[in-house]
């Protein structure tokens, strides 16, 4: 884990951890790359906690399907905003558009789909 996060986000490290060591027990290769000093995010740590925990789950739960399952991670800073990037190789989502819609999920369940929505929050 980089030194950017550690001290800074305990939390934060401790969630990208577990996720890691879950996405692993899965067969889930993941890949994270910090490459910014987040001091000066102006978020929660909770908040961020709560946003990261979610997509980074969405993208493990979206990869387990595929032959060779890939979640990559990558916190940035580039042209004066902080980016935060997470990916997979599971199926493309049709309706796009939809996503950030609460109650929108792909999963088919009535308790999901609320995800996005907050993180979009």
């Amino acid at each position: 884990m980089s030194h950017y996060l550690g001290a800074l986000y305990p939390a934060i490290t401790s969630l990208i951890n577990t996720k890691k060591r879950t996405a692993e027990a899965q067969g889930i290769d993941f890949a994270l790359a910090i490459k910014s000093d987040f001091s000066q995010l102006n978020i929660s740590p909770w908040d961020l906690n709560s946003l990261l925990g979610n997509l980074i789950e969405n993208a493990m739960e979206a990869a387990i399907y595929d032959k060779h399952p890939r979640v990559t991670i990558e916190l940035s800073h580039q042209n004066g905003q902080y980016v935060i990037y997470i990916a997979n190789n599971g199926s493309t989502i049709i309706d796009k558009e939809k996503i950030f819609e609460p109650g929108y999920t792909t999963k088919g369940s009535l308790s999901r789909g609320y995800g996005l929505f907050l993180v979009k929050q």
